[in-house]
């Protein structure tokens, strides 16, 4: 594979070294693209052109010398590799320019170790450019990351929040404010059972010690929390204990807010229980009105014997006044089994005129009996009640109802 052409600075103002340094490192290298300056400005004009691989300096020239030349690079933020030659240089001189950040010094009749040098150096510089690039580009994954993570918990709907072990809130979410109309500043920093209902406080605290006992094991549970307007909302908690994990080093918890399904819960169980009441009900009517039709058969023999009865004895008869005492109560019985017709549901519609005060009047013995003994029922007429076109049986399903 061709080897990129390397883009070498000298800055000597002998055109015959810097011929030297060129034709030394292009022993192993297809093309060499260089500039020579001697000065100051050559050199800032030279630096800004163009990117350079490496800086080849002169110790001592007329108007730049190594020393500034380096600082020069420094002071622009570059970190080109610089070498320092010289036609003569001591130890000292040596120690001096690799302590400014020289990577090495060479002397001019002997460059034999310069292209070793510029190559490791290169090599040096591409792992540590590499090295930067992939930092640089697993701190953008980092911030890309941090970024999805922030928008998944700032625009969840659950609040999500972080507890120390004594239960100290050390994150949570903006969604308090829509969950519990509190601000997230003002909620870190203080006890997470504060805002709990004080009769669910006992057992979310044995929620706590059983998840600060178990480490790592999710517990689900449900409590009330107070919101900010003096109600209390259902929440329902998914929350772990992760202080062990040192990039976490809290409970973690998810509260989701089930209000609306609790009330629709607590309206359904209600609504079930008015069905099977109003089931309860239509069974005992069913029966109420099998019985009375079962009772009206056996009340019409009755009434029909003791008419019979009747007509066979005279006005005079002793035993009249017995007969008309059981057909009285038969009829009394009779407007019974019509009222516990009505309660069945069962009686044929037959509307006529009548006062209501009588309907009433007439059901209040009944009415004593299925209300019982511990209560007391008073019945008080109306003296302005006309009279009604109604079905005195439905009358007196409503008032039975």
């Amino acid at each position: 594979m061709t080897r990129p052409p390397l883009h070498v600075l000298v800055v000597d103002d002998s055109v015959h070294d810097a011929e030297a340094v060129v034709e030394e490192l292009g022993r192993d290298r297809a093309r060499i693209e260089h500039e020579r300056v001697a000065s100051e400005a050559e050199f800032r004009a030279a630096l800004a052109r163009s990117h350079w691989d490496i800086v080849i300096s002169d110790w001592t020239t007329a108007e730049l010398n190594g020393l500034a030349a380096l600082h020069m690079l420094q002071q622009l933020g570059l970190h080109t590799p610089f070498f320092i030659v010289s036609g003569s240089v001591g130890e000292d001189l040596a120690v001096e320019a690799m302590r400014a950040g020289a990577r090495d010094f060479f002397r001019k009749d002997a460059l034999g170790r310069l292209r070793a040098a510029v190559e490791r150096e290169l090599t040096e510089q591409r792992e540590h450019e590499a090295a930067e690039a992939a930092v640089r580009g697993s701190e953008r994954r980092l911030r890309r990351a941090e970024a999805r993570f922030r928008a998944m918990i700032e625009k969840n709907a659950d609040l999500i929040s972080l507890m120390a072990a004594d239960g100290t809130c050390v994150y949570v979410s903006p969604a308090i404010e829509r969950v519990l109309g509190r601000k997230c500043d003002a909620h870190l920093g203080t006890n997470g059972f504060d805002v709990v209902h004080r009769e669910d406080r006992e057992r979310m605290a044995q929620v706590m010690a059983e998840m600060i006992a178990d480490p790592g094991r999710p517990v689900t549970t449900e409590f009330r929390a107070c919101h900010t307007d003096g109600s209390y909302r259902w929440l329902e908690a998914t929350a772990r204990n992760l202080l062990g994990d040192p990039e976490v080093a809290a409970i973690v918890g998810n509260f989701r807010d089930i209000t609306d399904r609790k009330q629709a819960e607590a309206t359904l169980r209600k609504t079930e229980e008015q069905l099977c009441q109003a089931q309860k009900m239509e069974a005992i009517g069913n029966l109420a009105g099998g019985v009375a039709h079962d009772f009206n058969n056996l009340l019409s023999v009755i009434l029909s014997y003791s008419r019979l009865l009747a007509e066979d004895m005279t006005a005079s008869d002793p035993r009249r006044a017995d007969l008309e005492e059981i057909e009285k109560a038969g009829q009394r019985a009779v407007g019974l089994t019509g009222q516990l017709l009505a309660f069945g549901r069962k009686q044929i519609l037959q509307p006529r005129i009548l006062s209501l005060n009588d309907v009433i009047a007439g059901m209040e013995p009944m009415l004593k009996r299925l209300i019982g003994e511990d209560v007391e029922l008073s019945v008080l007429p109306s003296a302005e009640l006309g009279n009604s076109r109604v079905d005195a049986g439905q009358i007196e399903q409503i008032v039975m109802n």
